[in-house]
């Protein structure tokens, strides 16, 4: 399908691209119905994990493991996700803006905040609780997320677990307290 901007891109990317051209005259585009879906999802995710952390490391993992497993259940989303990464330079920079605010943003908006009372209860030792956010995510699920490409392609979950779990290990080595010295 070719949408206004004259490329060859997935139906639901034509529709954000023409709701981008509305914005220009005034119209608020509409949000894409499988991005809220998928923020509400990791927004749950994330309550779910973080709301009351027992064991960091182990509430960690759940939560990255949990989060690794979310293109299985949004498949129609992440394809879009993946077609958005690979026309992303074809998009108009307030179609992906829109996108990164109305989805990952808020997302990480919250995560950070997570983060950073857990820095607030002693458990995390932050300088900046966004880089942060970044960071667990990097650590605990790009493997599986590159590997995967998204969901598209298998990967066996203990796989997925052992990947996670080296990667909150990392985080928290990096993110530990740090011990005051003595006297």
């Amino acid at each position: 399908m070719t949408s206004t901007t004259g490329l060859m891109i997935a139906p639901a990317i034509t529709v954000k691209v023409e709701a981008a051209s509305r914005t220009a005259s005034g119209a608020a585009p509409a949000g894409d119905p499988s991005t809220v879906r998928v923020r509400d999802a990791q927004l749950a995710l994330l309550d779910t994990h973080l709301r009351k952390v027992a064991d960091l490391c182990t509430d960690l993992v759940d939560l990255a493991y949990d989060w690794c497993l979310l293109p299985n259940r949004f498949t129609d989303h992440f394809a879009l996700v993946r077609q958005i990464q690979a026309e992303a330079g074809h998009l108009p920079a307030d179609v992906l803006a829109e996108w990164q605010r109305e989805g990952p943003g808020t997302v990480q908006a919250d995560l950070r905040r997570r983060l950073e009372e857990l820095a607030g209860e002693g458990l995390l030792d932050l300088r900046d609780g966004r880089r942060a956010a970044v960071h667990l995510l990097v650590l605990a699920t790009s493997e599986t997320v590159n590997r995967t490409l998204h969901g598209a392609v298998p990967m066996d979950r203990e796989e997925v677990r052992a990947s996670v779990e080296d990667g909150v290990d990392a985080f928290l080595r990096a993110y530990a307290p740090r011990a005051v010295p003595a006297g």
